[in-house]
């Protein structure tokens, strides 16, 4: 059975591109022209500042991200999760998972028993976290910063667990799925 990869592409649209990019160069801008001017006013144009903070932000709203989508391709190969017996992987894809303050990398799987998110070994909290079907109360779409598209929440009887995610309505469209199979 082949397993399905959700949320491997980057899909930022233009809009959300175009907030990360003026809110990275307007930041970066700030920071750079009170350091200056600070530190070293021979150094102080507005010319300098602003070629600065504009290929700092082309870089890290266009450039880093596809780089790391290219070193990231195996990402899938490493730190698999311990299944239980007779636990099949329908659908795996990165993902990050809020412990207490920190926001957990690693990968989310679906499998035919429940989720299971799998850290990978560069967080202080690894660890896998296995979430049964049977659990599951219900999945609620969320924001970050209000207009990016990226988590949900699986509510349990006793705990929520906060997930980002890259495509969260094809998430969130597969676990249900696979919820509704399961009972």
């Amino acid at each position: 059975m082949a397993i399905k990869e959700i949320g491997i592409k980057y899909k930022a649209n233009w809009k959300v591109r175009l907030v990360i990019f003026l809110f990275t160069s307007i930041t970066y801008g700030v920071i750079m022209a009170l350091m200056t001017y600070y530190m070293d006013k021979d150094l102080f144009t507005w010319q300098y500042i602003l070629f600065n903070a504009f290929f700092f932000a082309l870089f890290f709203t266009f450039v880093f991200p596809t780089i790391m989508i290219k070193m990231g391709k195996g990402w899938n190969k490493k730190s698999q999760p311990t299944l239980e017996h007779e636990e099949e992987i329908i659908a795996q894809g990165p993902a990050n998972f809020k412990k207490k303050y920190e926001m957990v990398g690693g990968k989310l799987l679906i499998t035919n028993l429940g989720l299971i998110f799998k850290s990978h070994k560069l967080n202080f909290q690894a660890g896998q976290h296995n979430i049964r079907f049977s659990d599951i109360r219900n999945i609620e779409p969320t924001y970050k910063f209000r207009w990016i598209k990226n988590q949900f929440i699986v509510h349990t009887q006793d705990k929520q667990y906060l997930f980002t995610v890259n495509d969260r309505e094809e998430w969130i469209k597969e676990i249900e799925y696979h919820l509704r199979k399961s009972k």
